[in-house]
C-alpha cells in the first residue's frame, strides 16, 4: 500500500497538491519497521481518499532526497500539503498513529 519512491517521484507527488506522507527509512533501522507498521494502519484509513499519498524513501538509496528534506535521523516522517511541510515526526513518538491521522484529517 505504501510505495517506495525516488526523489523525482516524491517531487511529482508534492507538485500534485495532494497531502504527501514521506517515510524516510533504512533497511537496517529497527525503529523504522515499527513506524512502517503504524503507517500501514493509518494508510488503511485513508485508502479511499485520493488526496493523501504515502511514500517510503530508503535513505541509503536516495541520499539526495534525505538531503533535500533535511533528514538527519531515522525514522523521520514528514507530512507535506500543498508543497509545504506541515508536520515532522522523528524517531518513534508516543501516539504516532493518532497524531498522524489527526494531522491528515485537519488538511481536508
Amino acid at each position: 500500500m505504501i510505495e517506495n519512491a525516488s526523489l523525482r517521484e516524491v517531487e511529482e507527488h508534492i507538485r500534485s497538491g495532494k497531502a504527501v506522507v514521506l517515510d524516510f527509512y533504512a533497511d537496517w533501522c529497527i525503529p523504522c519497521r515499527a513506524i512502517e507498521e503504524m503507517l500501514e494502519q493509518v494508510a488503511k484509513h485513508f485508502k479511499d481518499r485520493e488526496k493523501v499519498v504515502f511514500l517510503r524513501i530508503n535513505v541509503d538509496l536516495e541520499k539526495e532526497a534525505a538531503e533535500r528534506f533535511d533528514v538527519y535521523g531515522l525514522p523521520t516522517v514528514i507530512v507535506i500539503h500543498r508543497g509545504e511541510e506541515v508536520k515532522r515526526f522523528s524517531g518513534v513518538p508516543r501516539n504516532f498513529s493518532v497524531e498522524l491521522a489527526k494531522t491528515l484529517k485537519s488538511l481536508h
